[in-house]
């Protein structure tokens, strides 16, 4: 059977969103003398008690949200960082390299002042990656990071904007490039800070179509594919509101890629381009 190349692009990600805006948590680099930017991840929520019930992501809770952190959740990886933005805490981080942590204590953290905690959580520790990301790279006396869009910034200010409008992010399981064997994939994620009321609606376009995707409740989506032969490109587009004006459009002249054209739900016209 026929090797199959499929490639994924987020390139229609923020149509319908005034901004695509991401805050992430940067821990230490494990070798500032080879890479002073240590390894980072996106924080998914922030003060919301709503990380209980979906599947898997980062929540950064700080005093403003409670001080008594407590949770009967006990698949987790916590870590806690004061007003310096050092790490004082790891709850079932790694101990020993290459063993997982045993998750077995519930949730019980006490935050003393300006300080914060950054819980993840997932089904699955290697696959996942959400409480492997804390677990590994995390130790205490670390000093860390908090970045929106990739600019440093104080947890007040990352606080006073989540307080604002964070747009959701599509989170792949699949890599962006990957082959397969035969005629069919399927492709999976979630919605990030996903909030279902909002009537957020997914679609995936191939090069000939676009296709609603169903969305569960906490923002899940799997969706099973068609290949043709060859290469497959296909783009992953969020809604709310809005219009597209131009889809995604290839430019015809060498080394140009694609551009498309929407207006976003306050009526500003947007155009986007991406590489070939």
């Amino acid at each position: 059977m026929n090797r199959l190349i499929i490639l994924l692009s987020l390139l229609l990600v923020p149509v319908f969103i005034s901004a695509q805006t991401v805050v992430t948590i940067e821990a230490a680099s494990p070798d500032p003398t080879l890479t002073v930017r240590g390894p980072e991840k996106q924080i998914d929520l922030f003060n919301n008690p709503v990380w209980e019930k979906q599947e898997k992501g980062i929540v950064l809770l700080s005093t403003e949200y409670q001080n008594a952190i407590k949770s009967t959740q006990s698949i987790y990886t916590a870590v806690i960082v004061n007003k310096d933005m050092k790490v004082t805490k790891v709850l079932n981080g790694v101990i020993s390299k290459n063993i997982q942590p045993v998750f077995k204590t519930p949730l019980d953290i006490e935050l003393g002042q300006a300080e914060f905690a950054l819980i993840g959580y997932d089904a699955d520790y290697s696959k996942d990656g959400y409480r492997k990301f804390l677990a590994e790279n995390f130790h205490v006396g670390d000093v860390v990071k908090l970045r929106i869009n990739g600019e440093i910034h104080s947890l007040d200010k990352v606080i006073a904007f989540s307080q604002g409008s964070i747009p959701p992010q599509i989170e792949l399981d699949n890599d962006f490039l990957f082959t397969v064997v035969g005629s069919k994939t399927t492709l999976s994620g979630c919605i990030a800070n996903y909030d279902r009321k909002a009537g957020y609606q997914l679609f995936i376009e191939s090069q000939t179509e676009i296709k609603p995707v169903p969305l569960t409740v906490k923002g899940l989506f799997h969706n099973q594919l068609t290949l043709n032969n060859g290469t497959n490109f296909f783009n992953w587009i969020l809604k709310k509101g809005g219009k597209v004006v131009i889809p995604r459009t290839k430019i015809e002249a060498e080394g140009r890629g694609y551009f498309a054209v929407f207006v976003d739900t306050e009526g500003n016209r947007v155009g986007i381009y991406a590489d070939k």
